[in-house]
């Protein structure tokens, strides 16, 4: 099940294998049409029948011979070569080579890992790709059966161990060589073989999706293209047996592979933050530079599938039928909402496994002065106090409420609990911000990147201007092992 929502019309023909020509795709966005056979000719008879003799001319006269009518010419129209035939006439020569193909409704793979350790998982991909597809078709509208191979036609993968071997078969494109993970095009995919089990898998129904969203023919930047695509293709397998695609990545995902929320981490600590609206307009050429731009992708996609500002939107985005109602639909997104961009930033510097998006957000819902007590389940929670640049307050935090409930209960006071740390401070330490979002449309410097340290009391000068928040000191993942209150009063000191 896919958690919730969430690339010219060429073809070329270039794998020869035994002498056979295997048809493979070119690049391109817009989906094949129908292939059509080539038209029956028309039957041409010349008829011979006996004919009366004719008169008899004058010597004077020279006989012409009567012109007879030449048949029309009959062009044929090459018809177009089914690649998954192509390649299931030819298994038994390739089996020769260590080379299987595995086949579902949806997915024929191709590959020379069913004898190694990872052949069991690898055997499976393409049944598990079809409850994959399936989703897809349902959420994006997509036709019913087929993919740009034809209507009738699978999607085609070449999953491999040995590339040069695939190469020498004819099997592989020479591009392939300078690749570490895998390229689509148009109805087929080439992937190498991954370190784990589960970033064999994850690629593979990345380039899955590539596959189904190509039907679209719409022509999406590569921060949507390659996002979507990852997004859709974290998944956990269920005590069911069933997949659950578009997941939050848990432990044993990263465990198995899975770099992204490292690799944004890291980004924002060594101040390479990207804005909602940097990655929006990445060009192309720019994105495909550096595998960090995937990361970025897959974060926003989680962000705008899950945001209450966004979610709706995302899901009318990724059922856009054609390319004009795309592009409307991307501009419908608050782009210049300065919460929603604030909420981005939290989002990605408190990413971690298994984190609750609800929790990890702001709550933008001013709380009075008069009622200054705050949940210890959720991130930021804003006010309506306002002080300003110069100011001197006294801030003192009271209350006692639970942290980390698993195994056992941790009781736990504003001070934190000096057992787990957090970025360096005590777990269920009372924070506070000052928060201006004037001018602060990319997320970053509105104040929620730079917690104060409150603990059980604060005396200081206010450095900049704007409303106060608070929160406890946790991670994105455990705010809901948290629970109970704890209390602000707020003095202003001349």
């Amino acid at each position: 099940m896919i958690r919730s929502l969430f690339k010219t019309d060429d073809f070329c023909t270039h794998c020869l294998v035994s002498g056979l020509l295997l048809a493979v795709s070119g690049c391109g966005s817009k989906p094949a049409e129908s292939p059509t056979a080539a038209p029956v000719a028309e039957k041409v008879t010349i008829s011979r029948e006996s004919q009366p003799e004719p008169p008899e001319q004058s010597s004077m006269v020279m006989d012409e011979p009567e012109p007879v009518p030449r048949p029309p010419e009959v062009k044929q129209t090459p018809q177009r070569v089914d690649p998954a035939q192509v390649l299931r006439d030819q298994r038994e020569r390739l089996q020769e080579l260590g080379i299987e193909i595995i086949e579902s409704p949806e997915v024929l793979l191709v590959t020379d890992l069913l004898q190694g350790p990872l052949g069991e998982e690898v055997k499976g991909l393409p049944q598990r790709a079809v409850s994959l597809i399936s989703q897809l078709r349902l959420k994006m509208q997509l036709p019913e059966k087929g993919s740009v191979n034809g209507p009738n036609s699978p999607l085609i993968g070449f999953l491999m161990q040995d590339v040069a071997l695939f190469e020498q078969a004819g099997l592989a494109p020479e591009e392939i060589r300078d690749v570490k993970h895998g390229i689509y095009r148009f109805g087929t995919f080439w992937m190498r073989s991954q370190a784990t089990p589960y970033a064999n898998s994850q690629l593979f129904f990345h380039e899955v999706v590539h596959g189904s969203t190509d039907l679209r023919g719409i022509q999406e930047p590569a921060w949507f293209i390659e996002g979507l695509a990852e997004f859709c293709a974290v998944h956990r397998r269920l005590d069911s047996g069933e997949d659950q695609f578009a997941d939050i990545p848990s432990q044993a995902v990263v465990n198995g592979g899975f770099g992204r929320i490292r690799q944004l981490r890291q980004a924002v600590e060594s101040g390479n933050f990207r804005s909602l609206n940097e990655i929006k307009n990445v060009s192309t050429d720019q994105f495909y530079r550096s595998q960090l731009w995937y990361s970025w992708a897959w974060g926003v996609c989680q962000f705008l599938s899950q945001h209450p500002k966004s979610k709706t939107q995302f899901e009318q985005l990724v059922q856009a039928s054609n390319e004009s109602e795309w592009k409307t639909r991307l501009e419908q997104f608050p782009w210049d909402d300065p919460e929603w961009n604030a909420d981005w930033y939290l989002f990605i510097s408190g990413l971690t496994t298994d984190f609750q998006f609800d929790s990890l957000i702001a709550d933008w819902t001013p709380k009075p002065e008069s009622e200054l007590v705050f949940e210890t389940n959720r991130n930021w929670q804003l006010t309506e106090v306002s002080v300003k640049k110069g100011e001197t307050i006294l801030v003192t935090a009271t209350g006692e409420y639970v942290v980390n409930d698993q195994p056992a209960p941790w009781i736990c006071e504003p001070q934190g609990v000096s057992a787990d740390y957090v970025d360096g401070q005590p777990l269920g330490q009372v924070q506070m911000a000052i928060v201006s979002l004037e001018g602060h449309n990319n997320g970053k410097q509105t104040g929620l990147d730079r917690p104060i340290v409150i603990g059980r009391e604060f005396r200081g000068v206010c450095e900049t201007s704007g409303k106060l928040a608070f929160r406890i000191n946790e991670r994105a993942s455990s705010w809901q092992n948290n629970s109970g209150q704890f209390s602000i009063r707020l003095e202003k000191q001349p």
